[in-house]
């Protein structure tokens, strides 16, 4: 008897209508260093026209087939290997060949021969700076490259010409920067201003911020299949629509006073926002213009909690999968594949239970 009554306590808890549990519940699998990844810090993430995933490291790029990681790191005996093991962005070419900024210059990686070519100062003389952290291509074919300290330099792959732009407006701070559909390039800056310009990128315009924001750093950039930019900052997120008019995203405070490391719009309701701190937020702003947001944040006694609460980037590959790169591995999902919603222990009672043992319910 008491075990027909444990069965209908775990029944019941698993398909009652409980508040928590209609919101989007996640069980999170996780990689770190012992299964295999080379290092922790995962800065980017991109899944190649084979459909293998690469992750990038403070200590080389890792190539995940599904199965087990294989590390690409620099060896200064062998020409083909990458430029350094410090790796902070990928990017893919319309040929699919993956390009990557270093601390040592730029790689371009053939993803099925692990051919590498170096772009560096000593084939591009007249490149500025070592450390690119990166990199976009416009429609003509030439890479723009984000260097920490030499600001943005305009590649001509095919003459090794470079231009390099070491200021805009008298700012040299340069943090991120965005090639949106339209070709307009998009720079932001450590000091919260946003310049923008289409080619031929001779002249450089900037944002006009309303007395009502407060000026932060901005740590990223992200054009919505709305054509919106997004502005990731230090403290919320932001958008410029298309008439180049910056507005808040959402008045929620987790999101406009959070900072905001990067965020990917899965489609017409569904926003998800990394932060630096506090988490994975997904936003939903329904057809009624309903908002709704659910925090996943990391759970020391939920196995199944994300891994990290430092998000540093979001990738949803070709099948659904979203990745998540963090300072302590990476956390990947299937959209397709959540089953039941579940509530756990936490510290924090709003949050879940503050036991594990469940012997009844009852409704408010």
């Amino acid at each position: 008897m008491k075990r027909v009554h444990a069965l209908l306590i775990i029944f019941l808890f698993l398909f009652s209508p409980l508040c928590l549990s209609q919101q989007k519940s996640i069980k999170f699998d996780k990689y770190s260093i012992e299964d295999g990844l080379s290092q922790s810090s995962v800065s980017a993430i991109i899944q190649d026209k084979y459909g293998f995933i690469w992750i990038a490291t403070q200590d080389g790029l890792n190539k995940f087939n599904g199965y087990a990681f294989e590390a690409l790191k620099n060896d200064p005996r062998d020409e083909n290997s990458i430029p350094n093991n410090y790796i902070h962005c990928i990017t893919q070419d319309k040929k699919g060949f993956l390009w990557f900024g270093t601390n040592r210059g730029i790689g371009k990686l053939d993803p099925k021969t692990h051919q590498v070519e170096k772009i560096n100062r000593e084939n591009y003389p007249e490149l500025k700076g070592y450390l690119f952290q990166s990199l976009v291509f416009d429609a003509s074919g030439k890479l723009w490259a984000l260097s920490d300290k030499n600001g943005l330099s305009e590649i001509n792959l095919k003459t090794k010409k470079v231009r390099n732009i070491r200021s805009l407006h008298g700012n040299f701070e340069f943090s991120c920067i965005l090639m949106d559909k339209k070709q307009t390039l998009w720079v932001g800056t450590k000091t919260g201003q946003l310049f923008y310009a289409s080619p031929p990128y001779l002249t450089f315009d900037d944002i006009n911020y309303n007395d009502i924001f407060s000026v932060s750093a901005i740590n990223n950039l992200y054009e919505a299949p709305t054509g919106e930019v997004l502005v990731c900052t230090e403290s919320g997120l932001l958008k410029v629509d298309k008439n180049n008019q910056l507005s808040t995203f959402t008045d929620h405070l987790s999101i406009r006073a959070n900072n905001i490391s990067c965020v990917y719009v899965e489609d017409s309701i569904n926003t998800w926002v990394g932060t630096a701190e506090h988490g994975l937020i997904l936003y939903q702003k329904k057809p009624d213009g309903s908002e709704n947001l659910v925090q996943y944040t990391k759970n020391q006694y939920d196995n199944a909690s994300i891994i990290d609460n430092q998000i540093n980037y979001i990738y949803e590959d070709r099948s659904g999968v979203f990745w998540l790169g963090t300072e302590k591995g990476i956390a990947k999902f299937d959209k397709y594949k959540q089953g039941f919603s579940t509530v756990s222990v936490n510290d924090d009672p709003r949050k879940g239970l503050v036991d594990y043992s469940v012997w009844s319910f009852a409704e408010d």
